[in-house]
């Protein structure tokens, strides 16, 4: 009846024959889509030959659970071969949780088809709908989850608190629907260990996503340097924690391609940076491809190993809103806001709040430079001026047109001393072009926009 609770041994007992085991298992399995009822899968290793195939037209309502996380283990003992394959042209609402799937050896990147759970449907239309797969662990295969060339659509799916360990090649979801869209999916919950990817894999990749969200994601360990997200689309991430890995010249941290994100909390520690040049950027650890992004906050550190090229925090033409950058970012040397300078292509940059101090010691009688992040945003000169003297706020931290300039950034510039002399104080920018003058002791207050407005005076009086 819809709803029993079956165990694999009501079907034949489980031993050391692995050609005899997957019989088993798949009698098991078709008898449990074809009626909507629940499979248990005793603690212990199950060992197959072969893939375990999910192939009844319209599969709903059904269950194959183990007897909890990491006590029930299928290891595949060929190669280049899944574990669970969906050749169906539908499947939609079921769960597959507190399972351990593995390969009796480890699989290298070019077994493509060593896949956990394999969407490898071969009609038209259909896909993956309302499903859940919880409380997993994947070992050393190519990719977890992921669908075929066909491209299955990937509706309503929930991916909760489950384990991409060391061993596996290749990512933990791709879902790259033909035609299709891959819309409300939800990853909530998910440790990625990515010592054995490959350059070249991602650790999820989502294309045409709409309304998808992405929550509690950590990778660790990422040597090779691979990207942490693909996505197209519309998606939420509420937060992302990337603890030691090495990135090296043309990486892409996250890639977002004509995609509207919203970030809750980026954090990334213990990572080692390595570019090809003092002054050009290498490394993005955001791509925006015609998109944009919001993100809450982010903070960012290094393994302690000098940072050789340098790194962008966002590349890329879009819109970019941080509510929250540390000074720990912005003004940390070779590690830039953003690698597009001042371009009309990307004219929307700004940060809410930034975190530095807020008043300069007294400049004195000298020239002096403001620099994003080094200095604070209220300047103050409170010696006399013997000579004319310059203020030179900066445009960008190179010469290459990397900065951590933003929308709507206001320094404020103090002349107030006892008796301030008959020179003027010039505010200038880079180019050396004078954008505010203050010829006795008064303020002025200024701001900065993109797309060619540079620094702009907001308001000016006198003390």
């Amino acid at each position: 009846k819809l709803g029993e609770v079956l165990s694999v041994n009501d079907f034949g007992t489980i031993g050391s024959d692995a050609a005899a085991n997957t019989v088993i298992l798949q009698a098991a399995v078709t008898y449990v889509i074809t009626n909507g009822l629940s499979l248990l899968l005793p603690a212990g290793k199950i060992k197959i030959s072969s893939a375990i195939l999910f192939s009844y037209g319209v599969q709903r309502g059904w269950k194959i659970f183990g007897a909890s996380r990491g006590a029930t283990t299928i290891e595949q003992q060929t190669d280049n071969t899944p574990i669970f394959s969906f050749p169906s042209d539908y499947s939609m609402n079921w769960a597959i949780t507190d399972m351990t799937f593995s390969w009796l050896n480890q699989q290298p990147y070019t077994n493509t088809l060593a896949i956990g759970i394999y969407l490898n449907k071969t009609g038209g239309g259909g896909g993956m709908i309302n499903c859940q797969i919880e409380r997993c662990i994947f070992n050393n295969g190519f990719r977890a989850i992921s669908n075929g060339a066909a491209g299955d659509s990937c509706w309503g799916n929930t991916y909760r608190d489950n384990v991409h360990n060391g061993s596996m090649s290749g990512s933990f979801l791709y879902q790259v629907p033909n035609g299709n869209a891959t819309p409300n999916n939800k990853v909530d919950g998910l440790y990625a260990d990515a010592s054995s990817m490959h350059s070249t894999e991602t650790v999820i990749v989502m294309s045409a996503c709409d309304s998808c969200s992405f929550d509690h994601i950590e990778v660790n360990s990422n040597v090779n340097g691979c990207q942490v997200f693909y996505l197209e689309g519309y998606a939420t991430i509420g937060s992302v924690k990337l603890e030691g890995g090495t990135y090296t010249h043309d990486k892409v941290v996250f890639n977002f391609a004509n995609a509207h994100m919203h970030v809750g909390s980026l954090l990334a520690y213990g990572l080692t940076m390595v570019g090809t040049g003092a002054t050009t950027q290498n490394i993005a650890i955001i791509n925006l491809n015609n998109g944009s992004i919001v993100i809450g906050s982010v903070e960012f550190g290094t393994s302690g190993t000098p940072i050789v090229g340098g790194v962008a925090l966002v590349s890329g033409a879009g819109s970019v809103r941080i509510i929250n950058a540390p000074v720990g970012l912005i003004g940390t040397p070779n590690i830039w806001l953003t690698d597009n300078g001042d371009t009309a292509s990307v004219n929307i940059v700004s940060v809410d709040e930034w975190q530095q101090p807020r008043v300069s010691a007294d400049k004195g009688n000298a020239d002096s430079t403001w620099t994003i992040g080094v200095d604070p945003t209220i300047v103050q000169y409170n010696t006399t001026l013997t000579a004319a003297r310059t203020l030179t706020l900066s445009d960008s931290s190179t010469t290459s047109g990397n900065t951590n300039l933003f929308n709507g950034i206001i320094v404020r510039v103090i002349r107030k001393a006892a008796t301030p002399g008959a020179f003027n104080l010039l505010v200038k920018n880079s180019a050396g072009t004078t954008v505010g003058t203050l010829a006795a002791n008064g303020w002025i207050e200024l701001t900065w926009q993109r797309g060619g407005s540079g620094w702009t005076i907001l308001s000016q009086g006198t003390l």
